[in-house]
């Protein structure tokens, strides 16, 4: 999923520089239906034996609240990054980097893939926050050098910074999120950390959008890198010193 959001961007921004957006919408058109399809080919075991009270109506088949601080943590991933997603081609036009504007996500998207077997076996092995503190520096070191980059070699550098921090914060945080959850609620945990992912998303598209409007990108960058500052803040308050642990799950 996160490498799709990478990619995404880079395909769209090729194409829109040498095609008409129409392109650009009939492929979008095929990949949905391309996904239609193998989603319907997707296979899932059958629950039985459902007992009449879980039919009823209740907020918690919709959430998992037992998780709520790692969720809180990935909707404040989630406003910083859509500053990444949403304006960083603008931000490369408006640089003038015209040229390389699409090659950000390219970029991007190889330091969210490489290291990640190498990470994800720390992530195991040593325990999250190990990978976590070291991935959030990298997020906020690269989102502070985009907001002040000029060039084109110090906005691919932001890139890959930011990419490697991304790439390990937000299947960190998924794989936290249902840590400490019991099997059969695992999926309402995964769906719930999706939501707020989502809605994180969303929201900061509007807000930093209307305050780069307002002040220029280089201010609302500035700003993406204080809302990392808080969901670190917001990590070791909330995960860390409660000493949940990822490797059983259990809080000690």
């Amino acid at each position: 999923m996160s490498l799709a959001m990478v990619v995404g961007p880079f395909v769209g921004l090729t194409i829109i520089q040498h095609s008409p957006f129409r392109s650009l919408f009939l492929l979008c058109i095929a990949c949905s239906i391309l996904g239609l399809f193998t989603a319907v080919a997707v296979k899932h075991a059958h629950t039985t034996n459902i007992k009449d009270e879980n039919a009823r109506f209740a907020w918690n088949k919709l959430i998992e609240p037992r998780a709520i601080p790692i969720f809180i943590t990935g909707f404040t991933l989630a406003l910083a990054y859509s500053g990444i997603s949403a304006f960083a081609s603008v931000y490369g036009q408006n640089l003038g980097l015209f040229h390389i504007t699409n090659y950000f996500f390219a970029v991007f998207a190889l330091l969210v893939v490489m290291p990640r077997p190498i990470l994800g076996h720390l992530f195991d092995s040593r325990g999250e926050n190990t990978v976590m503190y070291p991935a959030i520096g990298f997020f906020l070191v690269g989102i502070s050098l985009l907001s002040q980059v000029r060039g084109g070699f110090g906005f691919l550098a932001s890139a890959a910074l930011i990419g490697l921090g991304y790439g390990v914060l937000f299947p960190g945080l998924q794989a936290l999120s249902v840590a400490s959850i019991a099997g059969h609620r695992r999926g309402f945990a995964m769906s719930t950390f999706l939501l707020f992912f989502d809605a994180g998303t969303g929201f900061g598209s509007i807000i930093l959008g209307l305050i780069a409007g307002q002040s220029g990108f280089q201010t609302m960058y500035i700003v993406c890198a204080v809302i990392v500052v808080a969901m670190a803040a917001l990590y070791y308050l909330l995960h860390h010193r409660s000493k949940i642990s990822y490797s059983n799950g259990v809080q000690v």
